[in-house]
């Protein structure tokens, strides 16, 4: 029809014999020199195997759909990935930054600089964040899921000068290799466009998965540069991909797209979609995230950034949610300035950081780390509870002190986790009677503050 050729047999058999043409399709597909054997006269295979003869019309309706309706349905049938939910996806252009780090100079006091170490979020940081206004909270959110308990640490901060808070989450862990996985099996050019993805799949999956740590490693990342470099091209392509930049994208990978919006809609999944994402390239650290940045209008959830590192095949998703108001915005800049644009990340790596040795190096990464953890020595339990009530009774100090709401229900909300967790614990017999003791002190201590109790700080 679109080369305008008809078949010149009787009205039955060029129904019969079509039908024969097009079964023989299946098995020997249209050779692309069929139609010029049939401009000079010539039969094709097809043909002579049904005895039916294709003829070319000579009129305007051949040149049509030659040249106009034949590129018309290549267009639509290549671009036909786009079109979700009625509607053509957009494309976003991701832009690339790098956080400011703290300023260090030789007026700097490095006396207050400490480093901060958590293998619940695969990272450490060296900041002076413990003599900023900043305080660290930890915290456990704990629920069940298919009638067994999950815990699951994460910390507040907590601005004491503007006296709000922002809540860092580790949502879940995944593999990015899931993702090449989707593109290589709807891309048939995949080993061309990602030769070091490709070659990624071949190896065996233990190849790059997460590794017991050793000195020796430092931060290396287990994937090479190029194709830490070709994921994160892939990554940029799925999301800058739309119907305005279609022909530039065909040209320059390929002309399948469906691995490309399945790759954007694999990744975009991970994040909560109750509202539309503005989504960039961020460097924090020694890694590169693809961030989510997504503004609620309940003043609960207010600014929501989700980070996913995209060096690694041992990736995750880690939520920083903060308020709406300008003095949410100063705190989450604070923050990542002082803390969490130095800060370096293991993501290919477990038993990276283990039990502080001495007492001077617990912080509150210590208790989120380690507070739920059974099999460990009588000193160090005792050490940590010792270090878990100092620090919460510090901070309902300063609430009480500055009459700050949010600081608070902060603490006395930890408090509470903490009580919860005592009791799913497996406690040893030598440690009862410290336990117990343990319990009565947070127990106390919540009491104060709740009753906003000044004299017992004083004590």
């Amino acid at each position: 029809m679109i080369f305008q050729f008809k078949n010149d047999s009787s009205f039955l058999w060029a129904r019969l014999g079509g039908g024969l043409r097009c079964l023989l399709e299946f098995l020997v597909p249209l050779s692309l020199t069929d139609p010029f054997l049939l401009i000079k006269t010539k039969y094709t295979f097809k043909e002579k195997f049904s005895a039916t003869k294709l003829v070319l019309r000579d009129n305007f309706l051949q040149v049509f759909g030659f040249f106009v309706f034949l590129p018309s349905c290549l267009v639509l049938a290549m671009s036909s990935p786009l079109f979700q939910h009625l509607t053509f996806i957009d494309g976003i252009k991701l832009s690339f930054s790098s956080e400011k780090l703290e300023v260090l100079d030789n007026r700097s006091d490095f006396s207050s600089f400490k480093h901060y170490s958590s293998e619940s979020f695969k990272m450490s940081s060296f900041s002076s964040i413990n003599s900023s206004k900043l305080k660290l909270i930890p915290s456990f959110e704990i629920t069940r899921e298919m009638s067994k308990k999950r815990i699951r640490p994460y910390l507040i901060v907590h601005d004491s000068e503007r006296q709000v808070f922002g809540e860092i989450k580790l949502k879940r862990r995944f593999s990015i290799r899931k993702l090449i996985e989707i593109m290589a099996k709807h891309d048939p050019l995949f080993s061309i466009f990602y030769p070091e993805l490709y070659k990624v799949l071949k190896r065996p999956t233990d190849h790059y998965s997460i590794k017991k740590y050793k000195d020796k490693f430092g931060d290396k990342k287990l994937l090479n540069p190029l194709a830490r470099n070709e994921l994160q091209d892939l990554i940029q392509s799925s999301y800058e991909l739309s119907y305005k930049n279609l022909f530039s994208h065909l040209f320059s990978k390929g002309p399948f797209l469906s691995g490309h919006v399945r790759v954007r809609n694999y990744l975009s999944k991970l994040v909560d979609s109750d509202v539309e994402s503005v989504v960039d390239l961020v460097k924090l650290g020694n890694y590169t995230f693809l961030r989510f940045k997504q503004s609620f209008k309940s003043l609960e959830r207010g600014v929501s950034e989700t980070y996913i590192p995209i060096e690694t095949l041992n990736s995750a998703v880690i939520q920083m949610s903060w308020g709406s108001t300008r003095k949410d915005a100063f705190a989450r800049n604070d923050f990542k300035e002082k803390f969490l644009n130095s800060t370096k990340w293991f993501f290919d790596y477990k038993g990276v950081f283990t039990q502080p040795s001495e007492f001077s190096d617990f912080n509150a990464f210590t208790i989120m780390d380690f507070f739920t953890l059974n099999n460990q020595s009588d000193n160090f339990v005792l050490s940590l509870q010792k270090y878990s009530f100092g620090h919460f009774f510090d901070l309902g100090k300063l609430a009480l002190k500055n009459n700050d709401e949010n600081l608070k229900n902060s603490v006395i909300a930890s408090c509470n986790r903490i009580l919860l967790l005592m009791s799913y614990k497996k406690h040893s017999a030598s440690l009862k009677e410290s336990n117990a003791k343990f319990i009565r002190m947070i127990s106390d201590l919540k009491s104060a503050i709740i009753n906003n109790n000044r004299e017992f700080f004083e004590n």
